[in-house]
């Protein structure tokens, strides 16, 4: 099995590596690689799959979701050919996030008409390996990973069997097991904790250091090391939170024999006072919950065994049966899947008439781990008609009901036979006697069925060599058929019909035709190709030199032998280059059944290249490619063949690679294949075959590209660079805003406007930078004199102060401009000077609470005949210097109050500054003091904190009011019992409690206490 890695940069011109990507990358996967669109579904809610995800409310399942950031490693297998694709981000994620799209681009070793496999992976890094025997493998390092909850990325994987260009869904699986512990901390102080792992009876569940090989369609373990335990690291957990701590690992299949939980508390050593245990077997693809609480002296599990969890999944979700004939039918099928790790009992309710389920499996019962699939029929009994329904699934799972959605169309039995025509009338105008001149015209099934027609025999004036003949064309399809006018007459009119018959439904269709001769003149020169680049325009002629000199193709194609010349028009003064004399030429130009040249103009290296092919001396189809090169300083063509007896050199146009070598690139009729050339710096040339594409198709990309393509030099002192300096004005940078990620990766968003003083065929601005760096383009439909170009920087160099909160970074850019002449096809690119930017973040950490509400209040239960409540409450909030926030948490000052604070979870992770807003919920009784304060703390990169301002409420029997300031609520005294207790804290003093000796027990009892506020710590005011 051999392996190729893959780079989509070896085939882009030098141009666009200065001026960033452009849209000639479209044409080069269009040619070079096929490039498709997937569209990727995550797996169902049944188990964690992502980053920083929290489970759904009030079940144990996970949320499945896409996230922006998430990249996509590709590989393609095909016979023995294994290819690297690198990684591809994915984009346009739905609203629930279930769904996203990422695309992929086939390299030419692959041949979409033959069975491939596509390899996705998503949160764990892949690579290729060779063995002793020559095969190659895919292979990940599927190491255990102990982490927080917040900070994970589930390893998924997707396998795509695919034939041709269309790609079914990428449904994406989980690759291994998700065991989550969850830790409470059931004391009043924060604690820190570390997961170590587990000391067991050699407990071997699961796999530290396993490596994964995907040889087929399935993951196979061929190497692994058993637990080796590898820890967390540490966090904080807050007083009455619980923090979760996630660990991967590849299962090994054996049970748990019983665990006691191995951890670092508070920095002493720590395990847990009993064991974990259960006879259930670890499998891949599920989720395993434990439950620890730390009570101040001693951590115990919660229960003695691993939840039980039923959970099933249904794919796919969605079935399209497409349009269908009446009276007859089309199945496809479902899978019902148990994901979780106990039996499920399910029901699928019927279907009739139109849709109806055959059962491919019996019962009703599910145990773990096991499938059933299901057949749907539709058959259509309604011509034109849109068929809906939808079988509902209902299961004791905790994921309740699920629903496979089906819809289908209806047709006409047999189907309408129909067909169009393309123009109705060809007029071929004038041409000279001896000559002859090509048109085309489009016959389309327009109905539902297949057609069969033929074109009546046509030959002499008018020639069409597909006429005679029987053809079948199916529904939907089209075929573009080529007629020829060659007048035999000097001055003569001359008109004709084509007559089309068919079976379709309406009958035989008409096409005019018609054209006039006049007399022929000597074979005068005819225009190719025209361009004008700063001030010189260059002109490609051809002139038949020998009529009798002819080479003819088996369709009767005639080239003679002719004279390629180039007209050079400087500062008025036009100058003859002959390019080759001995070239045979056909009489048309400029369509894709003809000959026409290409030109490259690079002021780089000073050269000129032209491109043509030319019939060569056998009698097939077969043709010569050559290279015309001169110097630009001074005009001496030489002639290089490019390639020899080939169907090739059709519809070609000039790309420059990496290199800065040239390369055309141009259509095979051989195969319809793209093929490219590439002159290399011995003068040789080597040809590459691309993938399948249409005559239509390539034509219409070559005249996307253009005939001509002109390099400019942007190095110092050049001339164009002067020209383009003027033309590109008012470069500056504009804004700078700094993200930051959850391992403090430096990003850097700036932005840079430009502006330019003529807007004639632009198409695009960039910016361009040192090579070594990355690339980005910016493409606009309708581009205005001033230009914004916003842009990331990801490379981690900034200099970073963090004790000081300054990050600089000296930066060099400018900016390009590119236009393409609408006419000519002509491509320009302009660069502006390099500036020097200084791009500094200074910004101090701060959180600004405002705008506090108590969104409702209600009644949750009673306590002693008196009622308890919850309040839920929404403030705003303005955050600053989030690059410098590890993470921000809430702290409260009161007595018997119960928060939960949605935002935190227990933290929150800032991710750049901006305003928002928070809300969370606190449950209280009515003998609590209502006047409380709550606040957020920002946990900074170097170790320090820092408070926002703070939320104030108070009420009486339940909360009423609410309000912001720079200090706490000074909390009110009240009696209860034999203490005196403040309801919290204020600035300058603690939580207060006064102990009465029992000598005045009595004493009090009959006293009155005044509501009393300590300050300082100090009693202000008491009375008798």
């Amino acid at each position: 099995m051999k392996t190729r890695i893959y780079s989509l940069l070896a085939f882009l011109p030098l141009m666009m590596l200065l001026a960033g990507c452009s849209e000639m990358d479209s044409y080069m996967d269009k040619i070079m690689g096929k490039k498709m669109t997937l569209t990727a579904r995550m797996p169902s809610d049944d188990m964690t799959t992502r980053v920083g995800l929290s489970e759904m409310n009030a079940s144990k399942n996970m949320l499945a979701q896409w996230q922006d950031d998430d990249m996509v490693q590709l590989f393609v297998c095909q016979g023995d050919e294994t290819v690297s694709l690198g990684k591809v981000p994915v984009y346009e994620i739905s609203n629930d996030k279930k769904r996203a799209t990422f695309n992929i681009t086939l390299p030419m070793e692959i041949n979409v008409n033959k069975q491939y496999f596509i390899y996705a992976f998503c949160g764990i890094d892949a690579t290729t390996e060779t063995n002793s025997s020559k095969t190659t493998n895919i292979v990940l390092k599927a190491e255990l990973t102990r982490t927080t909850l917040q900070k994970f990325r589930a390893p998924m994987f997707c396998v795509i069997k695919a034939t041709g260009n269309n790609l079914p869904l990428a449904q994406f699986k989980h690759l291994g097991t998700y065991e989550l512990l969850h830790v409470k901390n059931a004391t009043n102080r924060q604690i820190s904790f570390r997961h170590n792992g587990y000391e067991s009876d050699y407990s071997k569940w699961y796999l530290t250091s396993a490596y994964l090989r995907f040889t087929n369609e399935v993951p196979a373990l061929y190497k692994s090391d058993y637990y080796n335990e590898q820890a967390s690291e540490t966090v904080s957990i807050p007083a009455n939170n619980t923090q979760t701590f996630i660990s991967w690992y590849y299962p090994s299949g054996e049970k748990i024999n019983g665990a006691k939980i191995s951890s670092n508390l508070n920095s002493a050593y720590t395990i847990s006072d009993n064991k974990k245990s259960s006879n259930i077997s670890i499998q891949r693809g599920h989720a395993y919950h434990l439950y620890a609480t730390w009570d101040g002296s001693s951590l115990r599990f919660e229960n003695g065994d691993v939840d039980e969890v039923k959970t099933i999944s249904v794919v796919p979700d969605n079935i399209d049966f497409g349009s269908v004939e009446v009276g007859k039918s089309i199945s496809e099928t479902f899978t019902i899947c148990n994901t979780g790790n106990a039996s499920v009992a399910y029901n699928v309710m019927p279907l009739h008439n139109e849709f109806d389920i055959i059962d491919s499996g019996s019962g009703d019962i599910l145990h773990a781990g096991e499938s059933r699939t299901y057949l749907v029929k539709f058959t259509p009994e309604i011509k034109n008609h849109d068929y809906e329904s939808i079988v509902e699934i209902t299961s004791d799972a905790s994921n309740g009901i699920q629903y496979v959605y089906l819809k289908g169309t209806s047709k006409k039995a047999g189907g309408e036979k129909k067909i169009s025509v393309s123009p109705e009338h060809i007029d071929f105008g004038t041409i000279a006697y001896g000559k002859s001149k090509k048109e085309k015209f489009v016959i389309t099934n327009t109905g539902d069925a297949a057609i069969t027609y033929e074109i009546e025999s046509m030959h002499g004036i008018f020639d069409i060599q597909e006429s005679g003949k029987k053809t079948t064309l199916q529904s939907g399809d089209s075929k573009t058929i080529a007629i020829t006018f060659k007048p035999d007459g000097k001055g003569k009119d001359y008109s004709s019909v084509v007559n089309i018959t068919s079976d379709a439904s309406n009958g035989t269709q008409h096409i005019i035709v018609q054209g006039n001769s006049k007399t022929a003149d000597a074979d005068e020169k005819i225009l190719m190709l025209t361009t004008n680049v700063e001030g010189t325009t260059y002109n490609i002629y051809k002139q038949i030199l020998n009529r009798n000199d002819v080479r003819v193709n088996p369709d009767n194609w005639k080239c003679y032998r002719s004279a390629l010349t180039l007209d050079v028009t400087k500062n008025g003064s036009t100058k003859t280059y002959t390019l080759d004399n001995n070239i045979y030429l056909d009489e048309e130009s400029n369509h894709h059944g003809g000959q026409r040249p290409c030109m490259l103009i690079n002021f780089k290296t000073k050269q000129l290249f032209v491109f043509m092919n030319s019939k060569d001396s056998r009698n097939n189809y077969t043709m010569d490619g050559y290279c015309f090169i001169s110097s630009l300083d001074n005009l001496n063509f030489t002639r290089e063949k490019v390639f020899s007896e080939a169907n090739w050199g059709w519809s070609p146009f000039f790309m420059e690679i990496s290199s800065g070598l040239p390369t055309v690139v141009y259509f095979s009729f051989a195969g319809y294949y793209a093929v490219r050339s590439t002159r290399q710096s011995n003068g040789s040339w080597t040809t590459e075959m691309g993938n399948n594409i249409s005559p239509e198709d390539f034509e219409a990309l070559s005249l996307q590209a253009g005939n001509v393509l002109v390099i400019y030099d942007n190095g110092s002192g050049t001339q164009e660079e002067e020209k383009a300096k003027g033309k590109i004005t008012n470069v500056k940078l504009t804004s700078t805003e700094y993200h930051r990620d959850e391992t403090y990766t430096n990003h850097m968003y700036f932005t840079i406007t430009a502006q330019l003083d003529d807007l004639t065929d632009v198409q695009e601005w960039g910016i361009y930078f040192d090579g070594s760096q990355d690339k980005q383009e910016f493409a606009f439909d309708n581009v205005s004199k001033e230009q914004s170009l916003a842009f990331c920087y990801k490379n981690g160099k900034m200099q970073v102060d963090i004790n000081n909160y300054v990050a600089i970074l000296n930066y060099e850019a400018g900016v390009y401009v590119k236009k393409r002449n609408r006419s000519t096809g002509q491509q320009t690119t302009l660069y502006s000077d390099k500036y020097s930017f200084t791009l500094r973040y200074d910004t101090k950490p701060s959180l600004v609470l405002s705008n506090p509400k108590i969104v409702k209040t209600e009644i949750t239960g009673y306590t002693g005949g008196k009622p308890d409540y919850k309040s839920y409450i929404t403030h705003d909030y303005e955050i600053k210097g989030a690059f410098w926030v590890e993470y921000v948490d809430s702290d409260v000052s009161g007595g018997n109050w119960s928060f939960n604070d949605k935002s935190m979870n227990p933290y929150w992770y800032p991710e750049k500054d901006g305003k928002g807003e928070l809300s969370w919920t606190a449950t209280y009784n009515s003998d609590t003091e209502l006047n409380h304060t709550n606040w957020r703390v920002m946990h900074l990169r170097n170790s320090k904190t820092v408070n926002s301002n703070y939320v104030n409420f108070s009420g009486q029997d339940y909360l009423t009011e609410t309000w912001v300031s720079s200090t706490p609520v000074y909390t009110a005294m009240r009696r209860d019992n034999n203490s005196l207790t403040t309801g919290g804290t204020s600035k300058g003093c603690g939580y207060i409690s006064i102990s009465l000796p029992s000598v005045h027990k009595t004493m009090i009892k009959n006293r009155i206490i005044k509501e009393t506020y300590f300050k300082g710590g100090a009693l202000t005011s008491y009375r008798k």
